[in-house]
């Protein structure tokens, strides 16, 4: 069950729009980071959202979800923003097809740096 939860996520991730429906800077008055979050990424929540990947479409929204915590809120359970060490769990748990899968969509020196990577991600599990 966890392989086929961690693959419905990787292809989640994979879905993602490659710019920024809209920036955090361009939000409507009054609104949260996580009412935000939910109203803009809502369709990509369910199975959590890499923060390395939110950063690069919105590096202002990962700040204020950030700050948001900082100042005492609690993010809200809809809202999974996943941080490397559980991408790493999600993809490494899918097994052997869902990695091979993930390094295909990589090239050259690229696709041999994210191997080693994910065989030092898994060796700091063990």
């Amino acid at each position: 069950m966890a392989a086929k939860y961690a693959a419905a996520s990787a292809q989640q991730s994979l879905s993602l729009p490659p710019e920024a429906p809209i920036k955090w800077k361009d939000r409507e008055p009054g609104e949260t980071g996580p009412d935000f979050t939910r109203r803009v990424y809502g369709p990509w929540l369910e199975g959590g959202i890499p923060k390395r990947v939110l950063r690069k479409l919105d590096a202002a929204l990962v700040n204020e979800l950030n700050t948001w915590v900082r100042n005492g809120n609690e993010m809200p359970a809809d809202i999974k923003i996943l941080t490397v060490s559980e991408e790493n769990d999600r993809l490494l748990n899918a097994g052997p097809e869902a990695i091979g899968k993930h390094l295909g969509k990589f090239t050259g020196a690229e696709a041999l740096r994210e191997a080693q990577r994910l065989r030092s991600a898994e060796a700091r599990r063990r």
